[in-house]
């Protein structure tokens, strides 16, 4: 929509920290048009020959022809980094878009189609194919404490499987794997969250440990070394003997010789499994225990079930409100480029991002 003369423009490479803000695409006319002081992002309002009105920041609008005057003062080899993006993208309908070797056509789950340069796409949930295809270099992925995934010594442990929104592209990483769930779970989670989800609430694609995967009283029995531990809240499931034995007594019953209550700590728990697994504790305490407690986080999904995980699981899981925008995904970009984990997201859930 940004009419013949955007298409004389010649698309460059990828972005930098030099690229302009995405932030000015989500605004409506008057916050767009509030965005007009310091700090930046500076943002103008730009409306097309079909009455079409659209946000773009100061660094883009100064190429699109319908956004009048600044259009016209605009010297592009001037304004921007050869390292810049392109941005003639976004201006394609879906026609022109899929003709444009460098563009990506991408339709999100509402049905709303857009048109992403290669470079911004990869990192977007919706593009589904081209987010399967052109996985971000994992080279540039910048390690963040949204990825500690239940470390012991402290060490941050990078991530790029929450940027995974299709089985296929999830499982083709190593370090990933797809879990599926009745509640709003499903998702791409790094292995080492995936080996220890419970196996009567989560399937997932790669094989994990033996007995998190089997699903039944009997399966369990049948595997050795896997004991089935019984609660009233959510966590009955097969476990490992070594981590049944450390399941409190006051929250599980497992059919193998548990130790007292007051021998079980918290920190000796995390141990008995290797060091990046989370904390089992969490998932045998109701919703008063769970808020109680500093490393667990309750957490609620649209069918009104309710649900505790450790912090470490929690920031992974979609359904866990306030608690999963503690979580810093700053591994689905690199460093300089804004999140555009903001895309995936539904209105209550955008309104509620800072």
């Amino acid at each position: 929509f940004c009419g013949k003369d955007a298409k004389k423009a010649e698309p460059v490479a990828v972005s930098t920290k030099d690229a302009p803000s995405y932030n000015c695409f989500s605004k409506n006319e008057t916050a767009c048009k509030d965005a007009k002081a310091a700090p930046r992002p500076v943002c103008d309002w730009c409306v097309s020959d079909g009455g079409m009105g659209s946000c773009f920041s100061e660094d883009v609008s100064k190429y699109v022809p319908f956004c009048n005057k600044d259009a016209k003062k605009a010297e592009p080899a001037a304004l921007i980094t050869s390292d810049a993006p392109s941005y003639m993208c976004f201006s394609k309908n879906e026609t022109t878009c899929k003709d444009a070797k460098a563009c990506d056509w991408c339709v999100s789950d509402s049905g709303m189609g857009s048109c992403f340069s290669e470079d911004v796409a990869k990192y977007v949930p919706f593009c589904n194919k081209d987010a399967a295809s052109k996985k971000a270099d994992q080279a540039k992925l910048q390690p963040s404490a949204a990825n500690m995934v239940g470390t012991t010594d402290g060490k941050v442990v990078a991530s790029a499987c929450p940027k995974y929104n299709a089985s296929t592209a999830c499982d083709q990483d190593d370090s990933c794997n797809w879990c599926k769930t009745s509640g709003i779970g499903t998702g791409c989670y790094p292995k080492r969250v995936a080996d220890y989800l419970p196996g009567s609430l989560f399937t997932c694609d790669k094989p994990s440990d033996a007995c998190v995967k089997q699903k039944t009283e009997d399966a369990c029995g049948e595997e050795k070394g896997c004991s089935w531990c019984k609660t009233s809240g959510i966590g009955t499931g097969c476990y490992p003997e070594k981590v049944a034995r450390k399941l409190p007594t006051k929250f599980f019953e497992c059919d193998i010789e548990q130790a007292p209550a007051e021998e079980v700590k918290a920190q000796d728990f995390r141990a008995v499994s290797t060091s990046d697994a989370p904390s089992y504790t969490c998932f045998s305490k109701n919703e008063t225990a769970c808020k109680d407690a500093k490393a667990c986080d309750w957490c609620v999904s649209d069918g009104g079930m309710g649900s505790c995980f450790s912090e470490d699981v929690a920031k992974y899981v979609p359904f866990c409100g306030k608690d999963a925008k503690k979580a810093e995904p700053a591994a689905v970009s690199t460093k300089d480029v804004p999140s555009y984990n903001c895309f995936s997201k539904n209105e209550t859930a955008c309104k509620d991002a800072k």
